[in-house]
């Protein structure tokens, strides 16, 4: 299995398909994990670190299953999600965090209470000092630190990837990757 996953030799149809079962459990996208209310997304979005708004929403289940209303717009109504451009190998790419992780977010790629983000149900743009409280704007992590954090992350819900697959969603050098 082990060499499979890693590539060489080709996956069987049962692994494929086992793994893909497993990412989607993990991710909170398979049909009976999605979520039902704020906290539940919350949850969702802290594993991977960071997702974008259509990412978001594919973990969010039926209207019919929720239990206190639409998650996606409690959180970002309540300020606990905002998004904000991460850097990536070919740009920037909106993404919403949990509002508590911004600190891990500016230290890894240098935002600041200067930076603006986009916050609140419209994703309206704000300066990150208006909706990030001073105790969670300050970086505790080093750079490094930060970014092995946010890689870290997005590689349990990832599946196995290449170092482009990487570099397409994080600005990070295939040097330090590898490393």
């Amino acid at each position: 299995l082990l060499d499979e996953v890693m590539g060489s030799e080709g996956a069987d149809p049962e692994t494929t398909e086992a793994i893909a079962e497993v990412l989607e459990i993990r991710r909170g996208t398979a049909a009976n994990r999605r979520a039902r209310n704020a906290d539940e997304l919350a949850v969702l979005i802290d594993r991977g670190g960071d997702v974008t708004l259509e990412e978001a929403r594919d973990r969010v289940a039926d209207p019919a299953q929720w239990t206190r209303g639409d998650p996606l717009a409690d959180l970002l109504a309540a300020g606990r999600v905002i998004q904000l451009d991460v850097p990536t190998a070919n740009g920037s790419s909106p993404r919403l965090i949990l509002t508590e992780t911004f600190a891990r977010y500016a230290a890894a790629f240098g935002a600041d209470a200067g930076s603006v983000v986009r916050a609140g149900p419209e994703l309206a743009p704000r300066s990150v000092s208006d909706v990030v409280p001073a105790t969670l704007r300050e970086p505790s992590l080093s750079r490094g630190a930060a970014r092995r954090e946010i890689l870290a992350r997005w590689l349990t819900i990832s599946g196995p990837v290449s170092i482009d697959e990487i570099r397409a969603r994080y600005d990070l050098s295939e040097a330090w990757v590898t490393k």
